[in-house]
């Protein structure tokens, strides 16, 4: 399981160094509707659910999808909505991962009242499948 916690991790990790505390510090210089806190706090429980190897393994890959998904939710509480090119094909080509990330969604979706549109999802697979 990934580490939401914010605790002290190994000794030679600065305090603030955990994979929350990263997301946190650039959240909070880079959003202004979303609160970063619950958002990475859902967007890790969201990673979890998903129980992925090729996220759970991948540090570098759990923070840009935790900025990515706290991003999303930022977007979508200004209404800003993306468009995927050929977004039918690409989640026709990447059934098995589109089924998985959409049934995580209620996650995010219930915790910030809002709806994540497939392009949303095309984005973050893209961004699991070039890691």
């Amino acid at each position: 399981a990934l580490d939401s916690s914010g605790g002290s991790g190994p000794p030679d990790e600065q305090p603030g160094e955990t994979l929350a505390g990263r997301c946190l510090g650039f959240l909070e210089k880079n959003v202004t509707f979303v609160n970063p806190a619950p958002a990475v706090s859902a967007a890790l429980r969201f990673l979890n659910a998903l129980n992925l190897p090729k996220i759970d393994e991948n540090e570098d890959l759990q923070v840009s999808l935790v900025l990515h998904l706290c991003f999303m939710l930022e977007r979508n509480i200004c209404y800003k909505k993306l468009v995927y090119d050929g977004e039918a094909d690409y989640i026709a080509q990447n059934r098995e991962l589109y089924g998985l990330l959409r049934g995580g969604m209620p996650i995010l979706e219930e915790n910030f009242d809002l709806t994540i549109n497939d392009a949303e999802i095309c984005y973050i697979i893209q961004t699991i499948n070039k890691s």
